[in-house]
């Protein structure tokens, strides 16, 4: 069963930091989205520079991670991804774990076998972490080549610092070649130069991949609920079935509740804003942060005003479009103006001011955004007898008021505007009544596509035609300004070569004055009129249409048909652009007026209407991008105000506005509730990254939002990865991404958070996983700070989950089948909690290099276990000490076998390719110490698991044999007259009778061989591991080593270290010779009950049987030896060799005393003899 993400023992990342921010919680599942996989593209094209945007690279595959060598159990050497899928009960070809997608069948079959790591609900998350990963990549990539140029540019001038000195020294060289070879030192040559552009082109390529990808992702993610929802309303995973989470992936555009709509249309607004970033990044940081200042923009209005007048005189002879072309599209600064450089830019006529091509980028970007709204238009089956699929049209959303929903929207309402509704409209009713659904959809259809941009525009004119009326069109179609092509030099493929052979081909309006006012007029006509009885939709689309083309921004506010946030900016930006058109045109004909007296230009008597519309848009002059958002957030109309109040939108107006208003949108966003929205984190964090990269040092800190009070406070970089990493954390589907993001982290608090979430991640397979990713994305060597962060923490502090991992499962299988049912039985003493900390050390054992580290962390573990088993009082062994059963499980199945060896053999290594110790890793020194060290905690659990065997068969091993006269007493009369009758029998009787008697003898022999050697064999095991620990070469955890400053193990930990070997010594060797006494002395009882058991059996006979059953073995010399041997423990003791009497307390030596006197006294009774 998937569990609750965010439980009690969470411990935020914020937290660590100053902040107080609980865990986002993860909401239901309702379908996993298919991830689109789309290249990003864009185009920085100016006059005289185009800038294309390469595809990125594809992602690379991660190092792979190597397989540990099996150790003595669990290690499976299986595929990671083949490894979860096992644990799952899932099939790769239903959940593609690699690339993170998945159909809503089998996201619902996940569900229902308790996928436990969720992976398939990533699908909106996916996109963004691939698309940074590319930009990544490409950013690491340039680095590179920068890194080889600044290098080659030295070189370049120490050549010629060389070469100067070379001339000097011949005193050959006059003093201009002095010069110039001293201007060669300090610049750059050509070819370093144009590389350096080339960098500088390829990295602002790579942001506008990047742009353009988060775009798609934005736009393309599915309606996912838990990906929208705030964290105060998610609901957790386990309340999705998998019927509600295919029925949600199934459900129909048109059946989705209101909750659907608004995520669809957060993925469009954020869609938007990255557009528009992308579109700012192809004028320059300087277009993309603008300066929004009143000085500057006081500066940058006099250079717009200024190149007008430029533009239209230096083309009097040119025709008006190819002025304002010119005036549009010149060469743009890359760079960062300065109050200073205001005159420069006056001086070059050929730079447009950044002012006037930013608000043309903003223009074409709001249209492009319009144009995502575009649907299919049923053209040639509207007008005429299309009626039925002109209503069909009506009811798609094209934007605007839907058609039919308006005011005086009735089949029979009427308007005394607008042209008539066929071509054949009477003369004396041009603008007859417009209550026909084809005209209807036509009207939408050229208002939709009017506000999508020049392209669809011509493609709504052509529509006009196709549907017979071409004098819509015509009447429309009249704001293009003048212009010729000359079909030579033409790249249009539609000119054949009699139409290139006529001369060149005139478009536009020569007249556009004339009807840019009529247009002004009809659309304020139409709004008079809009509060009627008898005002139709129709007459309110055509009015809108007006408006729009005239840039009557009043009228068009005003429209019911352009009442939304986006329309509004849309029309202010028309304005903008059309009042910079408007100003080069009345100037280029008033110049044209001016030398064209005697023979006019054409076009050039519309003086007076020019003046008029440019008194009419003489607000648009002075407005700024401020006081759109302003005006629109103001706005009489409720939808615009809410809409303005999206979050989205927000980001629209900041970086419309200027940079600061970006920089204040950004760190305002942190303490808004509307960034609670998994969307909103999600783009606010990769907002931040992106800002980031592109112009480092641009985003504050957050000193005022620490409780910490930390003057310097958080980068808001890091705030919002923080609580990204956070959000990717808290859910199992989504912990594959926290990698990347983390990379991006400063390593401090990098190793902080990656560290902290590796404490909930155990399973074997998504371990290699995110360690692949951990060597991919981190600096070298800084995977292995981590690690070893992360096994410490699950060592110390218990190692709990709180997503209710089966750890059992980590214990069971094959090792199991081969101790039985007992070590089941042991098994369930062991707690999650042990199970996870001896799975901690596993982190260690994937790749060569962390073995060393791996040895460290074992040995800390078996230090904590050991000291935590019982020493006083050993009773039943593992049953009744967990702690010991514990240690005994990790040996044999957590840590490989071959650690130590490949610990020793890695630190051989580093040093033979270093030819000395490397920083950041153990010493060789420290590797042996803590061979050293495992060798010897390793030979105590053997010895304790050794005397626990050795336990269990003496006391499940009974000495005495069911023989003739076993239940005689031994040396009684009864005993000795039957043994001497059946001594007689065997030398006096008949064949049968001594043949029986000899089997009888020899199948005695046979079962005390039996039990003999069972327990001679468990003695001499446990005697032997025993006094492998007493004895243990340099003595046992004798030399613990010195704290050292320069070590990468923590001086707290290294004191520790000591301090525990120190108690492991003082409480562990004693235990060890009380045990080596009880194996020999209870070895001697069991013995004598054993020879007795023969005595009776055979008299004097049985005492010679010791030979026969044991042979050449110790225990062959009888009960003496055994207590003998107890005696010569003291020996060990006193020997200075290993220091053991040091371990001893006066309790233990009084002890230990006590029991070396009753071993005398037995070894006495037995032998009747004086030991030497």
């Amino acid at each position: 069963t998937v569990t609750a993400a965010g439980s009690e023992g969470f411990r935020s990342p914020l937290n660590e930091y100053g902040f107080t921010s609980p865990p986002p919680a993860r909401g239901s599942v309702a379908a996993a989205a298919t991830t689109a996989t789309s290249s990003a593209s864009a185009s920085a094209s100016r006059s005289g520079r185009s800038e294309p945007v390469q595809t990125p690279a594809p992602i690379r595959t991660a190092a792979p991670v190597e397989t540990p060598a099996a150790a003595s159990g669990t290690f499976s050497p299986t595929e990671p991804d083949a490894e979860v899928v096992e644990h799952l009960g899932q099939n790769l070809d239903e959940v593609s774990i690699s690339t993170g997608s998945a159909s809503a069948s089998a996201a619902a079959s996940a569900l229902v076998a308790g996928d436990y790591y969720g992976f398939g609900h990533d699908g909106s998350y996916r996109p963004y972490h691939d698309a940074l990963l590319r930009f990544l990549r490409a950013r690491s990539d340039l680095d590179v080549k920068s890194t080889l140029l600044d290098e080659e540019a030295e070189l370049d001038r120490q050549d010629a610092a060389a070469a100067a000195a070379a001339v000097t020294a011949t005193g050959t060289a006059t003093a201009a070649a002095g010069t110039a070879m001293q201007e060669y030192q300090q610049e750059e040559s050509g070819t370093i130069t144009r590389q350096r552009t080339r960098l500088a082109n390829d990295a602002q390529t790579s942001e506008l991949s990047l742009l353009s990808a988060l775009s798609v992702a934005a736009a393309s993610r599915r309606t996912l609920s838990f990906d929208d929802s705030s964290s105060a309303s998610t609901t957790d995973i386990n309340n999705t079935t998998a019927a509600a989470a295919a029925a949600a992936a199934a459900r129909p555009s048109s059946n989705r509740s209101s909750g659907d709509d608004q995520a669809t249309n957060n993925a469009r607004n954020e869609s938007n804003v990255w557009l528009l970033l992308r579109s700012l990044r192809t004028l320059g940081v300087h277009g993309l942060l603008y300066d929004s200042s009143p000085t500057h923009l006081a500066g940058q209005r006099t250079a717009a005003s200024q190149r007008v007048y430029d533009v239209a005189k230096a083309g009097v002879d040119s025709p008006p479009a190819e002025v304002v072309e010119n005036y549009l599209e010149g060469r743009i600064r890359d760079e960062r103006d300065d109050d200073n450089n205001d005159d420069d830019d006056n001086d070059d006529a050929d730079v447009v001011p950044m002012i006037v091509a930013r608000r043309v980028e903003l223009l074409k970007w709001a249209e492009e955004c319009m144009a995502q709204r575009v649907g299919p238009v049923p053209a040639s089956q509207i007008g005429g007898s299309g009626i039925s699929a002109a209503v069909s049209y009506l009811g798609k959303p094209l934007g605007g008021a839907a058609a039919g929903t308006g005011p005086g929207s009735g089949a029979a309402a009427s308007s005394s505007f607008g042209f008539g509704g066929g071509a054949d409209a009477g003369a004396s009713s041009p603008r007859a009544v417009m209550d026909d659904p084809s005209d209807l959809a036509l009207l939408q259809a050229c208002l939709v596509r009017l506000k999508a941009g020049p392209s669809q525009w011509s493609a709504a004119l052509d529509l006009c035609r196709s549907s017979g009326q071409p004098w819509r069109a015509a009447s429309l179609a009249g704001g293009l300004p003048y212009g010729r092509i000359t079909p030579e030099t033409s790249d249009d493929a539609d000119l054949g070569e009699e139409k290139k052979e006529e001369g060149p081909v005139e478009f536009g309006n020569p007249d556009r004055a004339l009807w840019k006012r009529t247009a002004w007029a009809m659309s304020r006509a139409i709004a008079g009129s809009a509060s009627s009885p008898a005002a139709s939709k129709a007459s309110e689309l055509e009015g809108a249409i007006y408006a729009l083309l005239s840039d009557d921004t009043e009228t068009g506010l005003a429209n019911p048909s352009l009442r939304s946030w986006e329309d509004g900016l849309l029309i202010h930006l028309r304005s903008m652009v059309g009042r910079y058109v408007d100003e080069v045109l009345a100037a280029h004909n008033d110049v044209r007026r001016t030398v064209g007296v005697r023979y006019p230009y054409r076009g050039t008597e519309h003086g007076p209407y020019e003046r008029e519309q440019l008194t009419s848009t003489s607000s648009i002059a002075t407005l700024h991008e401020a006081d759109i958002f302003r005006a629109l957030g103001a706005s009489p109309y409720k939808q615009v105000r809410d809409e303005a109040s999206d979050p989205f939108r927000a980001a629209i107006a900041a970086f419309v506005t200027g940079s600061h208003e970006a920089s204040a949108f950004v760190t305002r966003t942190a303490n808004d509730a509307s960034a609670s929205s998994h969307s909103m984190l999600r783009f606010i964090t990769h907002l931040a990254i992106y800002l980031d990269f592109a112009v480092p040092g641009f985003l504050p800190s957050l000193g005022d939002m620490a409780s910490n009070g930390d003057d310097d406070g958080l980068p808001v970089r890091e705030y919002y990865l923080l609580r990204y990493i956070e959000l990717l954390t808290s859910d199992r589907g989504l912990w594959h991404l926290a990698a990347l993001y983390t990379s991006l982290l400063p390593q401090p608090m990098l190793v902080d958070v990656f560290s902290q979430f590796l404490t909930c991640v155990h399973d074997d397979g998504f371990r290699r996983r995110v360690l692949r990713q951990m060597r991919d994305f981190f600096d070298d060597g800084v995977d292995l700070v981590v690690l070893r962060k992360t096994v410490r923490m699950m060592i110390f502090e218990g190692g709990e989950d709180r997503f209710g991992y089966p750890f059992l499962n980590l214990i069971r299988g094959g090792k199991q089948k081969k101790f039985g049912h007992r070590a089941a039985r042991l098994d369930e003493m062991l707690s999650p909690s042990d199970i996870c900390k001896m799975h901690s050390v596993r982190w260690l054992c994937y790749v060569p290099e962390h073995a060393p580290d791996a040895l460290v962390c074992a040995n800390l573990l078996l230090r904590e276990l050991i000291l935590k088993s019982k020493t006083d009082v050993v009773g039943d062994g593992e049953e009744t000490d967990p702690a010991l059963h514990c240690a005994r499980v990790f040996l044999t199945r957590f840590l490989p076998s071959d650690t130590v060896k490949n610990a020793s053999r890695q630190a051989a290594v580093e040093v033979e390719g270093a030819g000395k110790d490397q920083e950041g890793v153990l010493t060789v020194d420290e590797v042996e110490d803590a061979s050293a060290e495992y060798g010897a905690l390793e030979a105590y659990v053997d010895a304790r698991v050794a005397y626990d065997r050795w336990r269990s068969v003496i006391t499940s091993v009974s000495p005495e044999c069911a023989t003739p006269g076993a239940s005689m007493a031994s040396g009684s009369v009864e005993a000795r007259i039957a043994n001497k009758m059946r001594a007689r029998s065997m030398a006096s009787g008949s064949v049968e009778t001594r043949i029986a008697n000899k089997m009888e003898r020899r199948n005695f022999i046979h079962q005390k061989r039996r039990i003999g050697l069972q327990v001679s064999d468990a003695a001499n095991e446990a005697r032997a591991k025993l006094m492998a620990v007493l004895t243990y070469e340099g003595g046992w955890l004798a030399n613990p080593g010195i704290v050292s400053q320069e070590s990468v193990v923590d001086e707290d930990e290294q004191t520790t270290r000591v301090q525990e070997m120190a108690g492991l010594r003082t409480s562990c060797l004693p235990c060890t010779v009380f045990l080596l006494h009880k194996v020999l002395h209870g070895t001697a009882e069991w013995m004598e009950v054993f020879l007795e058991d023969a005595e009776r059996a055979y008299g004097e006979e049985g005492e010679s049987m010791l030979s026969e059953i044991f042979g050449d073995r110790d225990v062959a010399a009888g009960p003496g030896y055994l207590y003998r041997s107890c005696l010569d423990i003291a020996k060990t003791v006193a020997s200075d060799e290993f220091n053991l009497q040091e371990s001893f307390n006066r309790e233990h030596m009084q002890q230990f005393v006590g029991l070396m006197a009753e071993a005398n006294v037995n070894l006495l009774r037995s032998t009747q003899e004086i030991p030497r």
